[in-house]
């Protein structure tokens, strides 16, 4: 049993979730991190384009790497408290938890 799924079984997660969970952790996460924290706009292409708002090009690009920011704590709390249950339940149904394995 590896992370509370048996190897082969139903309960273990594809691989393809597992592959996608990490590569947008990996990739995604630190862009948006990137985009709200640049003292500077990265795309120049904005100095220039038609401000809608009345928001400059780097407010624009801060309160966009925020909101990426915050969807992708969002996604990966939802992922993990998923699998947390997942595994709690895996766990409670193995007898883990019962009072006569203390």
């Amino acid at each position: 049993m590896i992370a509370g799924f048996s190897v082969g079984s139903k309960t273990t997660p594809p691989r393809w979730l597992s592959a996608a969970v990490e590569t947008y952790g990996r990739l995604a996460a630190p862009l948006g991190l990137l985009l709200a924290l640049l003292p500077h706009p990265i795309y120049d292409f904005y100095k220039d384009a038609p401000q809608l708002w009345g928001l400059s090009d780097i407010v624009d690009q801060q309160i966009a790497g925020l909101t990426m920011a915050v969807e992708q704590a969002i996604v990966f709390f939802a992922v993990f408290a998923y699998f947390f249950m997942r595994f709690l339940r895996t766990e409670h149904i193995a007898g883990v938890f019962s009072e006569s394995s203390r």
